[in-house]
C-alpha cells in the first residue's frame, strides 16, 4: 500500500471514529443550552413585603386584573389605539406595593410579540409600551417597579 493510500485510510478511520463523538457532543451541548434557557427564563414569584401595608386586592381580584391585562392584548398590538394601554393602566391604578406583587404573580409568564418569548408583567409592559406610557404607569406605582 502506498503512502498516499495509507494516509487516506488513516484519515478515513479518524473521521469514522470521531463522527459519533461529534454528534454526541452536539446533542449534549444542545440539551445543556435548552436546560439553561429554561432555567433562566423561568417565572419567579415576587414576595410580598411584611413591612409594607397588606395588599389592597384579594387573590381573586389580582387574578381578574391580570386577566384584564392579558385579554387586552391583540395580535395587532401596534394598531390597538390605546386599548391595551388603558386596560393595563386601569388594572394597575390604585394598587399598593403588595397589591402589585399579587397582580404580578397572577400574571405569571405570558407571550409577548410573535418572537418575544414568555414575559412577566414588568417585561411585558416594557415590551408593549413606549417610554412615556411606561413613565405614566410607573407614576401609578410610585416609581417602584418600572
Amino acid at each position: 500500500m502506498s503512502t498516499q493510500a495509507k494516509a487516506v485510510q488513516t484519515t478515513a478511520n479518524v473521521i469514522e471514529n470521531t463522527i459519533p463523538y461529534i454528534i454526541k457532543g452536539i446533542f449534549v451541548i444542545g440539551i445543556a443550552l435548552y436546560a439553561i434557557g429554561k432555567f433562566k427564563n423561568r417565572f419567579v414569584n415576587l414576595k410580598e413585603k411584611s413591612n409594607y401595608p397588606t395588599a389592597n386586592v384579594t387573590d381573586a381580584q389580582a387574578k381578574a386584573k391580570a386577566n384584564s391585562i392579558i385579554s387586552s392584548k391583540s395580535f395587532f398590538d401596534e394598531f390597538d389605539f390605546g386599548d391595551q394601554y388603558n386596560a393595563t393602566a386601569d388594572a394597575l391604578a390604585g394598587l399598593n406595593y403588595n397589591g402589585f406583587v399579587k397582580v404580578y404573580n397572577a400574571f405569571g409568564h405570558q407571550k409577548g410579540h410573535l418572537f418575544g418569548g414568555d414575559l412577566n408583567l414588568i417585561e411585558f409592559i416594557h415590551d408593549q409600551f413606549s417610554e412615556v406610557e411606561i413613565q405614566y404607569l410607573s407614576a401609578l406605582q410610585n416609581g417602584v417597579f418600572f
